[in-house]
């Protein structure tokens, strides 16, 4: 009877020693799976898009990791870099604006000046025969 309360005993710590062994084998497979993953840098994300929407949505759908940070801040980066982009188009387009205008504003002024150089000619000529 005692041989096989010994045996039992062992049995049971057997199973308790081997459940500790699988659930350790599964975090560490777990682990090196997600340890593994290929990080992405923000340059590589910002030149290929796919990659880009990929990992976006899956950090979307509650993702969590390096690459989540990393793709993140290749899209503020390229939002930074577009808004930089469109502010020096609209500068650009404001600048040629301003001196469109101000060619209009001189042909206009010497339009102006020519016809009054005109009047006052037409005047003195008209001044002596009043006379």
């Amino acid at each position: 009877m005692m041989i096989l309360t010994i045996n039992k005993e062992k049995h049971k710590e057997n199973l308790i020693m081997k459940k500790i062994i699988m659930t350790i084998l599964l975090l560490c497979t777990v682990l090196v799976i997600t340890g593994c993953e290929k990080i992405y840098s923000a340059e590589e994300f910002k030149k290929n898009k796919e990659l880009r929407s990929e990992w976006a949505f899956k950090c979307m759908t509650g993702e969590s990791s390096k690459n989540c940070e990393t793709v993140q801040e290749a899209i503020n980066e390229i939002e930074i870099e577009n808004r930089k982009k469109r502010m020096e188009e609209f500068k650009k387009k404001l600048e040629d604006d301003r001196k469109k205008a101000k060619e209009e504003y001189q042909k206009q002024l010497e339009e102006y000046n020519k016809k009054k150089e005109e009047r006052e000619k037409t005047q003195q000529k008209k001044e002596p025969h009043n006379e």
